[in-house]
């Protein structure tokens, strides 16, 4: 039912690229009929983002924009402004990724809006959000990875920094901005009217450091890259197996103690290296090379189970001429049950 939640919603979606069209593809799929408004000629720029393509249209683009109707409108005419307002002036949500200040340039803003639609929902996206000096500069994913520090604890050890190769920014700020509309809403049907609320690039970024910024407050050092591992855990990354590699994740002493066992050495469990997390933090390599030691055995085979004896006397409950019953009888005017091996 999560498709029918917005059902008699609708949004108007003037954003293109990634993070605006995919918090508006997620409204859609909870039931929203949204509209998208492209420039004449080109349309969104995602849509020249190919190879690889479908029919001539970008993958990108048909992977962002499901659940859309869409028209093309020219935003620097004063008529396609009016026309704009006039569909705003019938939308409970308005979503744009617009230079803070474009919108309000084209009497597209909040404020020209809202008089004639107070229940409005009005949303904007911006790379550096919309205060301080920077905020009318652009900004794209691997951009606003390099600039909040994401691509300098990413890769390797000794490596170049390293983008994360999913657009997790875009595609986070996306997901900010749908529950922030999600919220808005909620509001809305108590006290009847629309808000403003904003999403960027950098708040998601810097949202996504949340924890090694705060490692280095704690401890004035910076993070430093470590591949597939992760400074507070052990462990928790990928090892060579016999047959590729495989990613171990023991979050707690627990799961720790049932991965050895999996892998048929208990032992390391107890361990003084191994003893609890810190211990095994301070002896990663240690307890990287003796787990790996096993994975690249391969996996221990299952335990034999022994069958289970039979019952005193020879037997079960005898039916008819002695013969054991294959099955158990069904209550009467039911159906057999399959046995459970």
């Amino acid at each position: 039912m999560l498709d029918a939640i917005l059902s008699g919603c609708r949004v108007l979606d003037l954003t293109q690229n990634v993070a605006g069209p995919f918090c508006t593809q997620t409204l859609g799929d909870l039931g929203a009929e949204v509209i998208k408004i492209e420039r004449p000629g080109s349309g969104d720029d995602a849509r020249q983002w190919k190879p690889p393509e479908v029919a001539g249209v970008s993958t990108g683009f048909v992977a962002l924009n499901r659940n859309k109707k869409s028209v093309c409108i020219d935003l620097d005419s004063a008529a396609g402004q009016q026309l704009v307002a006039r569909l705003a002036a019938g939308a409970d949500v308005l979503v744009h990724s617009l230079k803070p200040g474009s919108a309000e340039a084209r009497g597209l803003g909040d404020e020209h809006l809202r008089p004639t639609n107070p229940r409005l929902v009005y949303c904007a996206i911006s790379a550096f959000g919309e205060v301080g000096t920077m905020r009318a500069l652009p900004g794209y994913d691997p951009l606003m990875q390099a600039f909040t520090g994401i691509m300098s604890v990413s890769g390797h050890e000794g490596d170049e920094p390293a983008r994360v190769g999913v657009s997790l920014i875009d595609m986070g700020t996306g997901m900010w901005a749908t529950m922030a509309i999600l919220a808005a809403l909620l509001r809305r049907a108590t006290t009847g009217e629309g808000m403003r609320v904003h999403a960027s690039l950098l708040e998601t970024g810097l949202s996504w450091m949340t924890v090694p910024v705060a490692n280095y407050l704690a401890t004035q050092r910076l993070p430093r890259k470590m591949g597939s591992a992760m400074a507070m855990m052990a462990p928790y990354e990928l090892f060579d197996s016999a047959d590729g590699k495989v990613f171990i994740a023991a979050a707690n002493d627990r799961l720790f103690g049932r991965i050895c066992s999996a892998l048929a050495c208990p032992e390391l469990a107890q361990d003084p290296r191994f003893i609890d997390m810190s211990a095994r933090i301070g002896h990663r390599e240690a307890l990287h090379d003796a787990l790996e030691a096993r994975t690249r055995q391969g996996a221990p085979p299952p335990p034999r189970r022994r069958p289970a004896p039979p019952p005193p006397g020879g037997g079960g409950r005898r039916g008819a001429g002695g013969a054991l019953p294959a099955r158990r009888a069904a209550p009467r005017g039911g159906r057999c049950a399959p046995t459970c091996r």
